[in-house]
């Protein structure tokens, strides 16, 4: 595959996510405001904590199935017998991890709202998550296996409708149940995404759960996935635990402004992330023994997201004022410096990101484990250190310093374990990248509005026709016109 068919095909897939992710973005955008607006911080900030939960308990109990079984799905592509048992097999271990997660959660529901809210009688918000837990199993099932077979279409369609239906279904809620609305909103997404999974699901292959005795088929992807899953608890115990210790220390309004930055920060560049993983994963897995083509994909797939990055990053800066009044209130303006330190880390996660997959890709689950659980119990420490040194503003120079590191880490492995190397226009275009949003963050902060604005726009604009030309020199627009024509 040449590197002008792959950038075209990555930019296609990536158009169709970022199109549902934009509207997932605006429905975030409408529950955050509505929450904001009627619920207030509070709202938010129960939000933060309950979905830290689900999130901690999914990591527990889900065994990384979402994302290790879309390798094996994808190289099982070639074998049709071999694909439908596979499905099977998925589906199966999807529902036992989702029923794992809700009795855990219901069991643990009054120890939980304890220590958590501070108030044992409020046990029952745990169980109605633990319900949560098995819905959002079955949506997971169905998603990996729309993403190891490469059915992008009948995935960001499931993504489209879970969000609008959900919001439409959730804003009655804010408006008449207040704080107790946050977690019927968490159970309607949940129910969306299962039944539009289960709608859209595809046809071809047939609705049927393996037989106990083939179990042993998924043992693969389950030990991989157990590792991703041992990492992805530790990383949301972490933030779990940063996120509690703000509400017991400080307050919940805190919190909720620490997970609203979070929120600008990681979940809506997130999506973006998420959009290039959607294909660049299940392609990096079924091209994993070629040592060649996973160095070319790796520093393809960088470099892209750095052009991609940069300027958004630069324009978030223009207008991040206005961005948090819009997304939220006046009330939320105190968590701009840990909004515009933090985004900086965005770059480092350009590489990070990446170089991660090709651990999955080749199946080193423990070595994954063990970097990844490290990595987010450094990230603990430093947000805990210097949010007590400098407030929020801390957490975003925390962010920057342990995403940094992170980046460090991943490079030393990639290139000392697996011996591959990124190409020098790659690494040149990250220090270029790295360099001009840091000074931008600089001039923002010392200097007036009447100079650094216009170098700021001015720099945007160089940096999308630096990405156009690039475009037109691999030949991906025309083929992209071609297309539609």
């Amino acid at each position: 595959m040449s590197r002008n068919s792959v950038t075209s095909k990555v930019l296609k897939v990536m158009s169709i996510f970022t199109g549902v992710e934009s509207v997932g973005i605006l429905c975030s955008i409408i529950k955050n405001k509505l929450v904001a607006l009627w619920l207030s911080a509070v709202g938010i900030g129960l939000f933060t904590i309950f979905n830290q939960v689900i999130d901690t308990t999914s990591y527990l109990t889900s065994l990384g199935l979402r994302q290790s079984s879309v390798r094996d799905i994808a190289q099982s592509r070639g074998d049709e017998s071999r694909l439908q048992r596979m499905i099977a097999t998925v589906r199966l271990w999807s529902v036992l991890a989702g029923l794992a997660g809700a009795l855990l959660l219901t069991a643990l529901a009054r120890p939980l709202a304890e220590v958590i809210l501070g108030d044992a009688g409020l046990w029952w918000n745990f169980v109605i998550l633990g319900g949560v837990m098995l819905f959002n199993a079955l949506y997971a099932g169905e998603n990996s296996i729309f993403q190891g077979t490469e059915n992008y279409t009948r995935l960001a369609r499931t993504g489209l409708e879970t969000a609008l239906t959900g919001l439409a279904v959730s804003i009655p809620m804010y408006r008449w149940l207040g704080d107790d609305s946050v977690v019927y909103s968490i159970l309607a997404y949940a129910l969306t995404g299962c039944a539009f999974a289960w709608f859209n699901r595809n046809r071809s292959f047939p609705y049927r759960l393996a037989a106990v005795s083939e179990l042993r088929q998924g043992m693969g992807f389950v030990r991989l996935g157990a590792c991703m899953s041992v990492a992805a608890f530790v990383n949301t115990l972490m933030q779990l635990i940063f996120v509690s210790w703000l509400n017991v220390r400080v307050s919940t309004a805190e919190a909720g402004l620490y997970g609203a930055g979070i929120t600008l920060v990681v979940r809506y560049t997130g999506l973006i992330f998420n959009s290039v993983g959607m294909e660049f994963y299940p392609r990096i897995s079924a091209n994993s023994e070629s040592g060649r083509r996973v160095q070319a994909f790796v520093s393809h797939e960088v470099s892209l997201l750095l052009m991609i990055f940069t300027p958004l990053v630069l324009m978030l800066y223009l207008f991040l004022p206005l961005v948090i009044r819009l997304l939220y209130t006046g009330e939320f303006m105190v968590m701009e410096p840990m909004v515009a330190i933090g985004m900086l880390s965005v770059l480092f996660r350009c590489v990070s990101m990446v170089m991660s997959y090709t651990m999955v890709a080749k199946g080193r689950g423990v070595m994954y484990m063990v970097i990844e659980s490290a990595d987010a119990s450094v990230g603990l420490v430093l947000c805990i250190i210097l949010y007590r040194i400098w407030g929020l503003a801390g957490i975003g120079v925390a962010l920057v310093v342990w995403h940094f590191i992170y980046m460090l880490v991943q490079w030393i492995v990639y290139r000392k374990e697996f011996r591959l190397y990124l190409a020098k226009d790659t690494i040149r275009l990250l220090i270029s990248s790295t360099a001009v949003c840091g000074l931008a963050l600089v001039a923002r902060r010392y200097l007036s509005d009447v100079v650094w604005m216009p170098l700021l726009m001015l720099t945007v604009v160089c940096y999308c026709c630096m990405f156009v030309r690039m475009l037109r020199k691999r030949g991906v627009i025309r083929k992209i016109r071609r297309e539609r024509s």
